[in-house]
């Protein structure tokens, strides 16, 4: 495996995307890929994208302090960016990483808003899921495939717990403590869940028991109530049904009575109106007084104002005469005329305030006109006027009469009509009237019977329904069941006489009764809950399993890792001696040992129920807990790491780099300024481990350093322009020789 191109957009002073391409390996070698430029162009951010997209979760180690910032923010001629995306593409074809594609691309992109993701070829992952892909490809997650400016120096003045976790990457054995860190979750997940369980089995075993009781009960009822069901279908059913029926006939019956009766009733109406007008004809008898009367009446209005017209002609006669004598009014008359109209004024409006119609108003609106009209005519007498005043007014009252008199004439030969008239009527009304009578009381006498009839039927239905009602209740409460559904289909025979039958069902119900009501849904829920503690105790069983498969892979990792990590400790201690020796001049000495473990604490077994049956193994605890480091420069002899001088820490930290990645190289290690502190004597020398370790590893070295350089057959050059952000540009060494080769045959 090793590394194809590195691919970053947004992250950091990397504002574009940019892209960095590594060549395949070549005559045994991985290549070495050297990244230059001045201070603060920008060269470690490729050195921490790198770190970040392999998983890197703190932030002080990316010098930030905020996830934002590693987002390109901006400068005056520049915008920032909204999210930074860094992607490794790795070559897999040889299957280092146990995945299925040749070409492994990592991403890891974060938006401003907070959200991140993490992917695997375009799709989205777990960042679990990364770290143990890395460690199962022998990267180290958060020590030497990216060691960065001032790690080196850390490794030493670490305390020998934080150095074990590097030397445990180191020894190949992330991966393996990484899946046993997932067991030992698991396994303690495994015995929460056991417990868990066991605890809901202790809840459900009682409430269990009690269903079964409850279902026995019912298993004991179950053949009574067949029996009385089948007997109750026999005994009440046939009843049932001839209730029903009777009730259905009567019901039609009736329904046939109603509409005798309706039509009795109509005959009957119809004679009875035919007798009303008869009657009102009959009537007519006692009106022919009131037409005699009405006659008489007429006839007296008439002659008294016959007798009116005659005093008007005098007063007329009477008036002609005074023309032609003194034409002087006497005074006794003047007050005669005004008592006259003062008596008609009262009594008109004596009349005015009883009115109660229109056609009231109308009569008095004419006696108002005639009391003005005969005071217009005495004013006119009495002011001397030469005119026939008197003689007009009575010869207008005169019309008056007259057709008053008309009008009454015309009434009485109404009335006289009509006395003819009634006695031809009267003859032929009296035969009709006897026949009426007659067809009145047959049908009278119909109704009569049609309602004694109708009566009984009533009787007996409200009988029968009685009966029904008083049945439906006692079927309900002896069989529990509506009456209808239980007369469905064909009935069986009743082998026994009613009555036995009725006895018999009474105590098979008080057996019933005896035993004690049971829901139906008992049998249900004790299903279900059986269902359930049974899958219960079945996951209890597959759980303590499950723990005894975990704390077996577990104890087989624990010596997985302890067999590979004491085989890598002493290449490691013998490698770390090596590089030392070459660094400081072929002298000196350098070495590991391990330090006292501490106890840890064992995890907790459950003290619940089946948890408490679970595995007895115990988990093998690790052999040591640090990891010491002894440096002692050519001719001396120190007790301490930190009584080094700065050179010689330096020199001493790259030995034991040089050292793991010769013991357990990873596919490729970014080496950020790691010999910046070095002089050109050892610098030399770096450069040349590092040529001879690039069969083993690949090199990303972020360098000032020029016999650094010289190895590198790859350079990447880092600037940045007046925008703010870092841009890159690339040669391959192995061009410009070829290139100086070709010119050299040419001269």
């Amino acid at each position: 495996m090793y590394l194809e191109k590195l691919e970053t957009q947004g992250f950091k002073t990397f504002a574009a995307k940019t892209y960095l391409e590594f060549p395949p390996p070549r005559s045994g070698k991985r290549g070495i890929a050297a990244i230059v430029g001045p201070n603060g162009s920008g060269k470690s951010n490729l050195a921490d994208a790198v770190r970040w997209v392999l998983g890197e979760q703190s932030m002080k180690l990316l010098r930030g302090k905020k996830s934002e910032d590693i987002i390109f923010s901006g400068t005056e001629n520049r915008a920032r960016s909204g999210f930074a995306e860094t992607t490794l593409t790795l070559n897999n074809e040889d299957k280092s990483a146990p995945i299925e594609f040749t070409s492994l691309a990592i991403s890891r992109r974060l938006y401003r808003d907070g959200n991140s993701e993490y992917l695997i070829n375009g799709k989205v992952v777990r960042l679990a899921d990364i770290q143990l892909l890395l460690a199962q490809a022998n990267f180290g997650q958060r020590t030497y495939s990216v060691i960065g400016q001032g790690m080196v120096d850390h490794i030493l003045v670490a305390s020998p717990q934080e150095r074990k976790e590097f030397f445990d990457e180191a020894a190949g054995v992330k991966q393996f403590q990484l899946k046993r860190d997932q067991a030992v979750n698991k396994l303690q997940t495994t015995k929460e869940n056991l417990a868990q369980a066991d605890q809901l089995v202790r809840e459900i075993e009682p409430r269990l028991r009690s269903l079964s009781r409850q279902v026995k009960k019912l298993e004991e009822r179950e053949p009574i109530e067949k029996e009385m069901q089948d007997l109750g279908r026999a005994y009440y059913g046939k009843i049932w049904r001839e209730l029903q029926a009777s009730i259905r006939q009567a019901r039609t019956k009736s329904d046939k009575f109603e509409l005798d009766r309706k039509t009795t009733n109509e005959a009957i109406q119809k004679i009875r109106n035919e007798l009303a007008g008869l009657e009102k004809e009959e009537t007519q008898k006692t009106g022919f007084v009131e037409l005699q009367k009405e006659y008489e009446k007429l006839a007296d209005a008439r002659n008294n104002i016959r007798e009116e017209v005659l005093k008007i002609q005098n007063a007329i006669s009477f008036a002609k005469l005074q023309q032609n004598q003194d034409k002087t009014v006497p005074m006794a008359r003047v007050v005669s005329e005004i008592e006259s109209v003062v008596t008609k004024g009262k009594n008109f409006l004596t009349k005015l305030e009883d009115v109660k119609n229109l056609e009231t108003i109308k009569e008095l609106q004419q006696e108002f006109r005639e009391i003005i009209s005969n005071t217009e005519f005495f004013l006119k007498e009495i002011t001397g006027n030469k005119s026939d005043a008197s003689t007009e007014r009575f010869t207008k009252q005169k019309s008056e009469l007259d057709e008053k008199l008309n009008l009454i004439n015309k009434k009485i030969n109404d009335l006289q009509a009509k006395i003819r008239d009634f006695g031809t009527q009267e003859q032929k009304s009296k035969g009709r009237l006897f026949e009426l009578q007659h067809e009145l009381q047959k049908q009278q006498n119909q109704l009569f019977e049609t309602d004694r009839q109708l009566n009984d039927l009533r009787v007996q239905l409200a009988r029968d329904e009685t009966q029904r009602n008083t049945m439906e209740q006692e079927i309900k409460f002896q069989l529990g069941k509506e009456p209808d559904e239980l007369a469905k289909g064909d009935l069986p025979e009743l082998s026994i006489t009613p009555f036995e039958a009725a006895e018999k069902i009474r105590r098979m119900k008080t057996q019933l009764d005896v035993i004690g009501s049971i829901d139906p849904e008992v049998i249900k829920e004790h299903d279900e809950t059986k269902e359930r503690c049974d899958f219960l105790k079945t996951q209890i069983e597959d759980l303590i399993k499950a723990m005894s498969d975990l704390e077996s892979g577990i104890i087989e990792l624990d010596e997985i890792i302890e067999k590979q990590t004491e085989k890598s400790f002493g290449n490691l201690s013998r490698e770390f001696d090596k590089y030392f020796k070459v660094l400081f001049g072929n002298s000196g000495h350098a070495e590991l040992s391990k330090t006292k473990p501490v106890d840890e604490p064992e995890l907790e077994d459950s003290e619940n129920g089946a948890a408490e049956e679970e595995s007895k193994i115990k988990i093998k605890k690790s052999d040591y807990n640090g990891i010491e480091i002894t440096a002692n420069p050519p001719g001396k002899r120190v007790k301490s790491i930190n009584m080094l001088s700065g050179g010689e820490r330096a020199l001493t930290s790259i030995a034991l780099i040089c050292a793991i990645m010769a013991e357990n190289p990873s596919p490729f290690v970014v080496l950020d300024e790691v010999d910046a502190a070095l002089d050109e004597s050892n610098s030399i020398k770096f450069a040349q481990i590092i040529d001879d370790l690039s069969h083993k590893t690949q090199f990303i070295v972020i360098s000032h350093n020029r016999a650094t350089m010289e190895k590198a057959n790859i350079l990447y050059g880092v600037t940045m322009n007046n925008d703010g952000a870092s841009h890159l540009l690339s040669l391959k060494l192995e061009d410009v020789e070829n290139l100086r080769n070709t010119k050299k045959a040419e001269l």
